[in-house]
Formats: structure tokens, sequence, C-alpha cells
């Protein structure tokens, strides 16, 4: 399967919405509502970032071989793309949390699980890092994906597994999750694993049936309907807060607006051979760090940062945010992706064999 450089994109634009999202929550207060874009990209965003996982998995590896050496390829070739980065940021959280409070001790349950990307599995709200939760649901993902796949290969198999994980969605999105309670109070079941599977499953399937769909959909059609879902999601009603719009029918409405505009921007795939299109692509090769780092990042320059321009309004301390903070996380990401994230790739690559059919 081709590389699908506007996922890419699409990749880099949700990580850049997360942080304007937490950043203009961080300094003006009380965060975005849901009524607004930003405050519905909050949730839909990382939701999104599912999916997308789904779809590249589902390319770079839907003709392996399942042997041992094929799964110990494709779990030491995950575990380096996701864990250097993630141990830098935790890294910087810990330091940060030295520097805050004289009196930190430190807590080596949640390191270990930290360090070893296991708290999706065990304490899934202990994550350290801002966003961290998601990086814990996708060490999941992985551990079930041959699974997934294996199953995949098998129309029977695949809605099958398809049914379960819309099953347990629907569970979580109609009975687990009360919109009448805070959000506080339903947190551990909205970043359960399986309250995300459908997602990253419904990536695989789009994967899947890429080639029978770009028979249907052409790239001018694609465009036509991606306006046409991002349209909706923008105006789509909702109001309130973050429970409103992860529960019940508003659940299942916004996710399948994520989806279908996930799968116009599959199907429409410009190469990046602008500046334009340069620019997206440079914000998806460093979209992992940008959304690691940007909290870690945040609470330094509270520390360093903030304290001159703690008279200022809300209002400009969040735009000196977006105005020094942003560029500053991406320019540290880049050298990131450059000097550790590529050179981490390709040597998986050579110390590991993946059989292919």
């Amino acid at each position: 399967m081709r590389r699908v450089y506007t996922i890419d994109y699409l990749r880099g634009a949700l990580a850049l919405s997360v942080v304007l999202y937490h950043f203009s929550g961080w300094t003006v207060g009380g965060g975005q509502d849901v009524s607004t874009v930003l405050g519905k990209l909050g949730i839909y965003a990382v939701s999104a970032f599912f999916a997308i996982s789904g779809i590249s998995i589902y390319i770079s590896y839907h003709n392996c071989v399942w042997n041992k050496r094929t799964s110990w390829g494709f779990g030491l070739r995950r575990f380096l793309r996701l864990a250097p980065v993630y141990w830098i940021a935790a890294a910087l959280v810990i330091f940060s949390r030295y520097i805050s409070n004289g009196n930190y001790s430190p807590n080596w349950f949640e390191y270990f699980n930290n360090f070893t990307l296991l708290f999706g599995f065990f304490k899934n709200t202990e994550y350290m890092v801002t966003g961290g939760w998601s990086i814990g649901v996708e060490v999941v993902f992985y551990a079930l994906f041959p699974f997934a796949v294996i199953l995949f290969k098998d129309i029977k198999w695949m809605f099958l597994i398809i049914g379960l994980s819309l099953f347990c969605y629907f569970i979580f999105a109609f009975k687990i999750i009360n919109n009448e309670v805070q959000m506080i109070d339903v947190w551990k079941y909205y970043i359960n694993p399986f309250n995300q599977f459908f997602l990253f499953t419904g990536g695989m399937l789009i994967a899947k049936y890429s080639h029978a769909i770009e028979r249907l959909i052409s790239q001018k059609l694609a465009i036509v309907l991606l306006v046409l879902f991002v349209a909706l999601f923008i105006i789509y009603p909702s109001e309130g807060h973050w429970i409103t719009i992860i529960s019940g029918w508003h659940r299942v409405f916004l996710t399948l607006i994520i989806l279908l505009v996930i799968l116009s921007v599959f199907m429409i795939n410009y190469p990046p051979n602008n500046f334009f299109g340069k620019l997206l692509n440079l914000l998806g090769d460093v979209s992992y760090p940008v959304y690691l780092f940007h909290g870690v990042f945040f609470e330094l320059s509270k520390l360093f940062f903030y304290k001159y321009i703690k008279e200022y309004q809300d209002f400009t301390k969040m735009m000196l945010s977006f105005i020094v903070l942003i560029p500053s996380i991406i320019v540290f990401s880049y050298l990131i992706n450059k000097k550790i994230e590529n050179p981490l790739i390709k040597w998986s690559k050579k110390i590991t064999i993946i059989d292919r059919e």
C-alpha cells in the first residue's frame, strides 16, 4: 500500500489543535466550551489519532506473517517509535516537579509504569505527560493488533471484531459514561482502551478497503466531501463541557463525522510538492513530540517565563504563549525528530526482521 501524505498532514494539524486548545484554556482559564471548534477538537483530535494509527499500522503490517520473529520485530519497532520521546517528556516532567516543589518525593511505581509504557494496561490514569494517556492506549492497541489484523483476513472474523469494538463503544457511550456527572468522575472510563478501540479498528477498516473506495470516490469528490464533513463538524450543535460530547448520541455522531473526515483526507493524498504541502508535512513529522512536549513546556514556562508577565491580561498571556512557546516547541520537536526519532526508526528496521506474505 502507498504512503498517504495527507494523513500525515492531518495528524500534524490535529496535534497543533490540541496545543492551541490546551494553551488557550491554561492561560485564559476554564478551557474552551464544546460549542466552539477548538473545544470539540480538544476531545476529537485525539480520537482521530487512534483512527489514523489504525490506518498507518494496517498499511505497514497488513501483509505480515505473524511468527515469533515478526511479532518480536513489530513490538520492538513500535516501542522504539514511542518510548524514547516519551522518556524525554517524562524526564522533563520530573525536572519540573523538582523545581516547583522542593519536597517532591519520587513515585517509583509511577516511574516504572511510565518508562515501560505499561500504564495503559494497569494504571491508565497514572500517566506523567500531558496527553500521555493516549500513548498508554496506543500500546494496548499494538498488543492487540497482531490478533486483529489476522482476523481481518476473514470477513466473518473481521465483522466480529468490528462488532465487538462497536459494542464496547456503545456500552461506554450510553451506560458507563453518564453526562450528568463531572468529567473527573468518568475520566478513567473515557481513557479506557476499550472505549477507544472502535476508532482504531475503524482506521484499519478504512485502510483495508481503500482501493475499493478509491474506485468510487475521485480526488475532486473527496475534496468536496472533506469540506462538507469539516463544515458539519464545525456547525454540529453542542454546548457545555466535555462530558456532553463523550457520551450518548453526541459521541456517536461526532465519531462518525471524524471518521468521514479521515476517510476523505485519505482519498485526497496530495504529495508535499509546494510550500503549503511541505509545511503540513513538517507538522506531521513533528506531531508526536509536539503533542508530548507541549504540556511540560507550558509548566516550565510558568516557572521561568510567566512570572515576568503575571501582571498582563489573560488574553495577552495566551497570545504570548502562541507567539513564543508554540514556535519553540515546534523547533525543539524538529530537533528531536531529526536527531532521535528518525535515527531510531532506521535502526529499529536494521535490527528486526518482518516476514511478509
